[in-house]
C-alpha cells in the first residue's frame, strides 16, 4: 500500500497541480471511467488516489447531493462508511471519464507528491498551531492537524487508532504551494480526515471533518 511507505511519525505532504489530469492522483473534474456513487447522477465527485504504489488499487471520493447542508450540519465527529454522507469507491486503475456524470465541484487538477517528511504521532492529538504540532498542509499519513480545538473529534480519533485505524489522508483549504483551483471547496476553511483499516481482504473506512 501507498502508505505502507509512511512509517510512523512521518507522513507524504501532497498539493494541487496545474493543468488537468486524466490518470493517477487526482481532484475535480470528471469522475474516473466506469466508477459510479449510489448516488448517481447527483453526486459530487472530490478526488481519487492510489491505495498501491504500482496503481493497481484507487480509491475515489464523493459527496453526497445535500452536501452544503450536510457539511455545516455534521462536522466535528467521526462517521463510519455505512453513514454515505462521504462515499468511499476502491477500484482498479482509472481514467477521468470524459464526460462529467456526477455535480461539478472543482475544476480538475493532478495532485502531486513531495517526499516523506516527519508528522506528530503520539496519542496527545490536542497539539495544533504550536511547535512539534502535525503538518497542516495536505498529506497521505501522519496524525491529523486541527484547526481548531474539538474534544469530542478528538476523542473518537483516539478511539479508532485503538481500534488498528490509521489516517490515510488529511486535505486542508488550498494553500499558497496550491495551483489556482476553481469551484466550492467542500469543507469550508477546515480539513477533511479520513481512516482506514485494512483487514480480511477488505478496506474499512472512518471518516469527517472540522471547520
Amino acid at each position: 500500500m501507498i502508505i505502507d511507505n509512511v512509517t510512523s511519525g512521518n507522513c507524504l505532504p501532497f498539493f494541487i497541480g496545474d493543468g488537468s489530469s486524466l490518470f493517477g492522483s487526482r481532484i475535480g473534474g470528471a469522475q474516473p471511467e466506469g466508477v459510479f456513487s449510489v448516488h448517481a447522477q447527483k453526486a459530487y465527485y472530490l478526488l481519487t488516489i492510489p491505495l498501491e504504489e504500482d496503481g493497481s488499487a484507487e480509491v475515489s471520493i464523493f459527496l453526497h447531493p445535500d452536501w452544503d447542508d450536510i457539511m455545516s450540519d455534521h462536522s466535528r465527529i467521526l462517521y463510519s462508511q455505512e453513514d454515505l454522507w462521504v462515499e468511499l469507491i476502491v477500484h482498479g486503475p482509472s481514467l477521468r471519464s470524459t464526460e462529467n456524470r456526477c455535480q461539478l465541484l472543482l475544476t480538475p487538477h493532478p495532485l502531486l507528491f513531495g517526499t516523506v517528511e516527519p508528522d506528530h504521532q503520539g496519542d496527545d492529538l490536542n497539539i495544533y498551531d504550536e511547535p512539534g504540532a502535525p503538518l497542516r498542509q495536505h498529506k497521505v499519513g501522519g496524525s491529523p492537524y486541527y484547526v481548531r480545538h474539538q474534544a469530542k473529534l478528538v476523542d473518537a480519533i483516539v478511539e479508532v487508532k485503538e481500534r488498528g485505524y490509521r489516517q490515510l489522508l488529511q486535505l486542508t483549504f488550498p494553500g499558497p504551494r496550491d495551483a489556482d483551483i476553481d469551484g466550492d471547496w467542500p469543507f469550508a476553511d477546515g480539513n477533511f480526515y479520513l481512516f482506514f483499516k485494512y483487514s480480511e481482504g477488505q478496506y474499512h473506512w472512518c471518516y469527517g471533518w472540522l471547520f
